[in-house]
């Protein structure tokens, strides 16, 4: 083209000339920055967001060598105001891929890379300013007013108690689930029951384990609710077809027995007694990713974006995958006992919270991008599960050894106790919500299954309690199987 130096083809992404001779990973300037962004898994989108929105400091601004990561002003372009207008340009870009891209110092880049597995340390440089913002977007999206510390906190007795027969009293299983089909699932030793509370019908999947001392260790719904999968002793993972209430896979991966599952879409993850962690792909026969992360894998859970995969072992971790790479992205020191409890907050993805065992006993929320702890409580007691509810905003905790056993928190950035679940004075062993999470049930070591209406609108709760059966009929209702 008459009048250029170079045609348009010849211009990189930051309006320099390119090298003809480079390729399109090839680096630029004199800082070795890459024009490329090579994984986006390994970006730290929270903390550049961050970067991104917080206004320049005075002395980002008084510095000789570093421009605002705020505000990047349009550079000069008059060579008559400039004196040397092509010059200034390209110390401006230079500038701009140095700090906006991490080639120069990390504190000023826009866009910090993640260490990679082997790099990666479990507290990682942050801005102070960086965790009091996730605390003021944690604070936000708590509905209505957290009580004071002086608040009273209320308390409430179930508005159903169900029978469940022969439950194992051992908090190395996970056997209860709740369907987005409004089907609550429960192992009985090695019998498995799904209940339609709606209809008060309920159906017993046959299953047929190998030895007569085996029985169900863990059990969970696909996201639509057709599927079970079951994890049973010896080393059997076995996914049900509930309509056609036959088995459709089989895997056998694992070399000693499945504890805990989780799904996402197609993807089952399964954790056992060795601490090892498996993929599966429905429509594959073999695993497609195998890790050891742990001694023993006590629970696992999916992000409700499902980009990570969260991890609680007896080896008092939490560790986090990164789910498009398959890569250990965090393994957080998070407990001084096991880690059973472990939950998402569903209104920031990246906040994970976690509760300890005996021993520990403290509720702890963690910033899963950075590694680093947002807020702390201590219970005095184990904590042997916990959920957070969406609708209201809410941490429910199950516990053992303590007075209230089952406590709804307000307020995530701080956890204020709001609602005393009471019922049963044994502990709690699993905990489900129902799918418009306004139904919570427990199971507890006395052989009962615990419901308490006691989230959402008044006047749908009130419609529930009426529908759960006159004296007369509530006999069909009050147990299991």
């Amino acid at each position: 083209m008459a009048g250029y130096e170079h045609s348009p083809q010849d211009y990189s992404i930051f309006g320099a000339p390119r090298s003809r001779a480079g390729s399109v990973g090839a680096k630029i300037g004199d800082h070795g920055v890459d024009r490329m962004l090579p994984r986006r898994g390994s970006l730290d989108v929270d903390l550049s967001h961050f970067k991104l929105m917080t206004p320049p400091t005075a002395d980002d601004d008084n510095s000789d060598d570093k421009p605002s990561v705020f505000v990047h002003k349009t550079p000069p372009t008059d060579s008559k105001q400039t004196g040397n207008g092509c010059q200034i340009m390209n110390n401006y870009h230079q500038k701009f891929r140095r700090f906006s891209l991490g080639g120069g110092r990390s504190d000023g880049s826009i866009l910090p890379f993640s260490p990679m597995e082997n790099e990666r340390k479990t507290t990682l440089s942050t801005p102070v300013n960086y965790l009091d913002s996730v605390r003021k977007r944690l604070e936000g999206i708590s509905l209505g007013s957290s009580p004071s510390s002086s608040s009273k906190v209320r308390e409430r007795k179930p508005d159903q108690i169900l029978d469940m027969p022969n439950i194992r009293n051992d908090l190395n299983v996970n056997v209860m689930d709740w369907s987005s089909q409004n089907m609550i699932g429960i192992a009985l030793e090695d019998q498995v029951y799904c209940w339609r509370r709606d209809i008060g019908e309920c159906i017993q999947v046959p299953v047929e384990l190998t030895e007569e001392d085996d029985y169900v260790m863990a059990l969970g719904f696909n996201p639509d609710g057709s599927l079970l999968a079951l994890g049973s002793t010896p080393d059997d993972i076995e996914i049900w077809n509930l309509e056609k209430m036959k088995v459709v896979h089989n895997i056998r991966s694992h070399s000693c027995a499945a504890v805990s599952l989780a799904w996402k879409g197609t993807i089952l993850a399964s954790g056992d007694a060795d601490g090892n962690i498996h993929l599966h792909d429905t429509r594959a026969p073999t695993p497609i990713a195998t890790n050891k992360d742990h001694t023993w894998v006590c629970n696992l859970r999916f992000s409700p974006d499902g980009r990570y995969l969260a991890s609680g072992g007896k080896d008092s971790t939490i560790c986090i995958r990164e789910m498009n790479e398959r890569r250990l992205y965090q393994k957080i020191p998070a407990h001084n006992s096991a880690v059973r409890a472990l939950t998402w907050c569903t209104g920031l993805h990246s906040i994970l919270a976690s509760g300890g065992e005996l021993g520990d006993g403290s509720i702890r929320l963690w910033n899963v991008n950075s590694g680093l702890k947002l807020t702390e409580v201590d219970t005095d007691s184990g904590i042997t599960c916990m959920l957070w509810n969406t609708n209201d905003q809410e941490l429910i905790t199950g516990h053992r050894g303590t007075k209230h056993n089952l406590v709804v928190w307000k307020n995530p950035s701080q956890l204020h106790p709001a609602l005393y679940l009471d019922g049963e004075e044994e502990g709690i062993l699993h905990v489900a919500l129902s799918p418009n999470e306004e139904t919570l049930a427990s199971a507890s070591p006395d052989e009962k299954m615990r419901l308490w209406n006691c989230f959402g609108d008044a006047n749908i709760k009130k419609k529930q309690r009426c529908c759960l059966g006159s004296p007369t009929t509530s006999a069909l209702l009050r147990t299991i199987r």
